[in-house]
């Protein structure tokens, strides 16, 4: 008799490790979605609680985690509900098991999806108690779980799936702190295009000035000069929706001064130049005042010298002749059309020179 009774418990054993290896805890975390979009947060508590009895310790671990997440969800429904009553008969007990169950979860399993969710879900806690300092805290300890998370898993997304997340939250300033982290781990790998990404968002949101913040902090690692380049471009153009253009035209000036010559080279050229006379030196009309043309003079005659012998160059010389022409400085206009015709023959420019030349009324 004794020995049947051990043979069906053996049997019954058996099943119930079959039953728990059959559970899904994705699926499970899909289930839960579910209920809380119908708000049935109480069934979905009782679905979990008939699992307790028939898992593994991961899977009993990975509902602890539901079970806690379950709970600041109904808080923040009943909340929204404003069913004051329930509210605050639960929210005290409520807290309290979230923050235990989450801490001892991102303690057991460091390194590992379940302890950073969890590490995640404390900040949550606390921060829907209001409670700064400990929510502070627990964004430091979330943040090193996230870096020594990354580590293991390589997975350098996971950092910009939680800014993501933080930033659709309202948490701005936590967001940009972990695009901070991903974009030292993109430069680390010298993998750039996360960095645009990242820039794009901010951008689309008309958040320009984090756009620059995280392209100027991209630019100290020494990128590749296109690639630099590509960066201070993004940044000019972020200039003028932000009504800034004089700005706009002085990042433009950083790619010629700063950058050997590249695809980037005469497009922030032109616009520099256009920058320069309509917005650092004030409007066309204005632009002989005295002590403003200076700048606009050194800027082409600057171009003209770093670029000698290409197109560039004489572009440069032709735009500075154009200037004194118009400014009735016409013997300084003729000596520059002279040298563009005899250091540079082959440019767009030289014919018409030659006919200015000629026609010496024209000039």
């Amino acid at each position: 008799m004794i020995i049947k009774i051990l043979f069906s418990f053996v049997l019954l054993s058996s099943a119930l490790t079959c039953y728990a290896r059959q559970i899904d805890i994705e699926k499970l975390s899909q289930e839960a979605a579910s209920y809380y979009k119908s708000n049935q947060f109480d069934a979905f508590l009782a679905e979990l609680s008939s699992l307790n009895s028939v898992v593994d310790e991961k899977e009993q671990a990975n509902i602890e985690y539901l079970r806690a997440l379950t709970y600041l969800e109904k808080l923040v429904y009943l909340e929204s509900q404003e069913d004051w009553e329930s509210y605050y008969n639960l929210k005290d007990g409520y807290l309290k098991k979230i923050v235990t169950a989450a801490s001892k979860l991102a303690g057991d399993y460091p390194r590992d999806l379940l302890g950073l969710k969890s590490g995640y879900l404390r900040w949550r806690a606390y921060e829907y108690n209001e409670s700064e300092d400990d929510a502070r805290n627990a964004f430091e300890m979330f943040q090193s779980a996230l870096m020594e998370y990354v580590k293991v898993s390589k997975d350098r997304e996971k950092i910009r799936e939680y800014a993501a997340i933080f930033k659709k939250s309202g948490k701005s300033r936590l967001s940009a702190r972990l695009h901070n982290l991903y974009i030292e781990q993109s430069l680390a790998n010298q993998d750039y295009t996360p960095i645009f990404e990242i820039a794009a968002e901010y951008a689309r949101e008309n958040d320009f000035e984090q756009t620059r913040i995280v392209l100027r902090d991209a630019l100290k690692h020494n990128p590749p000069d296109e690639t630099a380049c590509a960066m201070l471009k993004f940044i000019a153009e972020s200039y003028l929706p932000d009504r800034q253009p004089d700005k706009y035209g002085a990042v433009f000036k950083e790619i010629v001064e700063n950058y050997p010559f590249n695809k980037y080279t005469e497009e922030a050229f032109n616009k520099a130049k256009n920058a320069f006379r309509e917005y650092d030196y004030g409007l066309k009309a204005e632009v002989t005042e005295k002590g403003k043309e200076s700048g606009y003079i050194a800027y082409l005659q600057g171009v003209a010298d770093k670029f000698k012998g290409t197109k560039l160059a004489a572009d440069s010389l032709c735009f500075l002749g154009d200037y004194y022409s118009s400014n009735g400085e016409k013997q300084k206009a003729a000596a520059l059309f002279e040298e563009i015709i005899a250091e540079y023959p082959e440019c767009r420019w030289a014919e018409s020179l030659l006919e200015k030349l000629r026609d010496g009324e024209n000039i």
